[in-house]
């Protein structure tokens, strides 16, 4: 079902932001438990839009969430920094053995209710990867839904900023932008199967089957480079150019012109030290337009992508 009867709006979306930690191996990245991460990831066969508008591909680092499986390397950076980069993959073994650890099961996040619901989560203490930005286009479905209306009823052409909360700042890790959607995608698995194709297998392992819901859910898509009245979903990231991977901090918009938008509360959202939660801060296409194209030209001049 496309939400188009509405204004599109654009929502600030909180969620956690620490990094994923295995004292015992820490080059392992075992399935998530509560709470959910943020964590800077590499990844080869990525596509990006460059300055001049083109599109190309490559290896990319940008933060994001991926709570499966994966590999955790330490590289040394200038100065002697040390970063932790993860590298994705999903044993499907081990996600069958998470299935049946779960199954039927139910409890409380890690800190309790971290997710911003009242409910106990769905599938014991194990989380899913919400949104989804690999694949053939960007993905939503789940997170927060539970707790706030406005995110099961978002029209097409609107802007989802999900981030987290730095030092009083807000620093973005994904640009969505909604292209259609699927209400009550729970009772609609078909459609949803055919919308995602070749990458229906993949999601359905580290994000569907992690959903338990009695409220109606919906499944968003994001708009991939020019398929929406020129804005595209992205999150912004480096071109790795060799295997010494370049790390960069999380993206605080705190600088971020915003002189002219009109937002709903009047104040800069991007000042902010809240950790959970939504905000609708801005509505109509114009005001939607104006916005991602200040956020797409501060994220260029970052020399990110």
């Amino acid at each position: 079902m496309n939400k188009t009867q509405r204004n599109p709006v654009v929502v600030q979306f909180f969620h956690p932001g620490p990094p994923y930690a295995n004292k015992k191996e820490p080059n392992v990245k075992e399935w998530t438990v509560g709470p959910h991460t943020r964590n800077l990831i590499c990844m080869d066969n990525c596509k990006y839009v460059q300055k001049d508008g083109k599109l190309s591909g490559g290896k990319l680092a940008f933060w994001g969430e991926w709570e499966a499986n994966g590999e955790i390397q330490i590289r040394k950076q200038n100065r002697q920094i040390s970063s932790r980069v993860l590298f994705p993959h999903l044993n499907i073994e081990d996600a069958q053995k998470v299935f049946a650890q779960t199954k039927g099961k139910k409890g409380a996040c890690e800190p309790k209710n971290s997710c911003g619901s009242n409910k106990l989560c769905d599938l014991g203490n194990y989380c899913n990867t919400d949104p989804f930005v690999f694949g053939s286009s960007f993905r939503y479905c789940n997170c927060h839904q539970d707790a706030f209306k406005t995110l099961r009823n978002l029209p097409n052409g609107s802007l989802i900023l999900f981030g987290s909360s730095s030092h009083g700042t807000f620093c973005l890790d994904t640009v969505f932008v909604v292209k259609e959607s699927i209400s009550d995608w729970q009772n609609n698995r078909e459609q949803v199967k055919k919308m995602l194709g070749k990458n229906f297998d993949i999601y359905s392992k580290v994000t569907l089957s992690f959903t338990d819901s009695n409220i109606p859910l919906t499944f968003y898509s994001g708009a991939t480079f020019k398929e929406f009245d020129e804005m595209f979903s992205f999150s912004p990231a480096k071109v790795q150019l060799n295997d010494s991977i370049q790390s960069f901090e999380k993206l605080s918009l705190k600088d971020l012109d915003i002189r002219g938008l009109n937002f709903l509360k009047g104040l800069n959202p991007f000042v902010t030290k809240q950790i959970q939660g939504i905000h609708t801060i801005l509505e109509g296409d114009k005001n939607i337009r104006n916005l991602w194209k200040r956020i797409r030209n501060f994220v260029l001049k970052k020399n990110l992508f």
